[in-house]
């Protein structure tokens, strides 16, 4: 654990939570939270954050995520379950990074990163669906087919969110993971800079 880093903190009695079953290499840094959220900065469990990692301030990690040598979390950065974060990757503050995910390595998160998604690039961009992972952990093939065609229709056909759940619904393909994928990009356009949690942003 470190102490925080942030101009603002005025020294406030804030913390780290750790989970259960953690494997942290070494030169991993964990930063104690601000006065900004909860005042904690939190790791779930089952995490294996590898050589030179950096979890800032405020940061939320939930369980079994992998994140490779030389990740760097903003402050403030959400991953959720079982997301991948590839070596070398910066992830912007604020930025929350979805379920069941994959970043490639050496990408730069500006933007929110969708659940089921593997996104690459300088910007991080949705590529393709996680079919790895999805088949790693027993998704069934019918999630993924419809989380397939949604990929396609929001990032390839580009037809927007509205007509994408119409066309879904239609076909019979809103599943609970493809509801779940939708709901999170419409708040990530909710919010600015392609970040859903930045609207929610401390003055």
């Amino acid at each position: 654990m470190a102490v925080i880093q942030d101009l603002s903190y005025r020294g406030t009695d804030t913390k780290v939570i750790i989970g259960d079953r953690n494997i942290m290499r070494e030169n991993v840094t964990i930063n104690r939270a601000s006065e900004k959220e909860d005042g904690s900065t939190v790791v779930g469990d089952q995490c294996y954050l590898m050589a030179g990692c950096h979890v800032a301030h405020d940061c939320k990690l939930g369980d079994r995520i992998v994140m490779a040598n030389n990740v760097l979390l903003g402050g403030h950065v959400h991953v959720q379950n079982d997301a991948t974060i590839s070596g070398a990757v910066g992830v912007h503050h604020f930025a929350s990074i979805g379920c069941y995910s994959f970043v490639s390595g050496l990408s730069r998160v500006l933007h929110d990163v969708p659940p089921f998604m593997l996104v690459e690039g300088s910007p991080a961009r949705p590529r393709c669906v996680n079919i790895v992972a999805l088949k790693r952990n027993e998704f069934p093939a019918d999630a993924i087919r419809a989380l397939t065609e949604t990929h396609r229709l929001i990032y390839r056909a580009k037809v927007g969110l509205d007509h994408a759940r119409e066309i879904l619904r239609n076909n019979g393909l809103m599943l609970p993971t493809v509801n779940h994928l939708l709901s999170f990009i419409q708040d990530q356009q909710d919010g600015r800079h392609g970040r859903g949690r930045d609207r929610r942003r401390a003055a």
